[in-house]
């Protein structure tokens, strides 16, 4: 079952604050380390500080240039995790299938650090179930696909058996049908890890808003 358009929303503004947050490590501004100070204490202000993981929590509490490099990384791929579930709910085009999430995009559409972005959840609405299954499922096979791209004919009938049983658990066997096949080829040729990551957390995200995990 697909989430709520609230709880899709707040999660976006969680992980959104984390890509930011991810951003601002590695930007050399005056004002850096005054807004990584902000950002928790706004997330209080939105009522959402029980709805963040105890290491998101560490992370947002870290001092500008005290992040650890896993950290930086972790909160980085939040950010794209938050736009996708941005685009769920209608704030977000939907994400470029090489190029990551820019940061700028992430405050401007879920209105980071501004007093008035509880507007953004009581006005959020979902996507149409198809346009958001049909998305999942591209997402969840571009992620199998690259798995499978480097094993042998035995592992990728493993992997595709999988990616079947999984697609199936998520109501998608109907999607993948949908899937484009052309699009599909094409980013699989694409060889840079980045983009691998891409779809890694993508499908991570996917499956957190069909109704996977907490």
């Amino acid at each position: 079952m697909t989430r709520s358009r609230h709880e899709t929303a707040v999660q976006a503004v969680i992980f959104g604050t984390l890509g930011f947050r991810a951003s601002l490590e590695v930007t050399d501004h005056p004002r850096s380390k005054s807004l990584c100070s902000q950002l928790l204490p706004w997330l209080k202000q939105l009522n959402f500080g029980t709805k963040i993981e105890p290491y998101h929590r560490e992370i947002l509490e870290t001092p500008h240039g005290e992040l650890p490099r896993e950290s930086q990384t972790e909160a980085y791929w939040r950010g794209e995790a938050a736009a996708l579930l941005g685009w769920a709910i209608q704030l977000f085009d939907k994400p470029h299938s090489t190029r990551p999430v820019d940061p700028g995009a992430l405050v401007q559409n879920l209105m980071i650090l501004l007093p008035n972005a509880s507007e953004l959840i009581s006005g959020s609405s979902l996507r149409p179930k198809i346009e958001i299954d049909d998305y999942c499922a591209f997402c969840l096979t571009m992620r199998h696909r690259f798995l499978a791209s480097a094993l042998g004919s035995e592992g990728q009938t493993a992997i595709n058996n999988i990616l079947q049983n999984r697609l199936a658990e998520f109501g998608l066997s109907d999607a993948f049908q949908r899937v484009n096949g052309a699009e599909l080829e094409s980013l699989l040729a694409v060889t840079m890890p980045s983009v691998q990551g891409l779809y890694a957390v993508r499908a991570l995200a996917a499956e957190w808003l069909l109704g996977k995990g907490e």
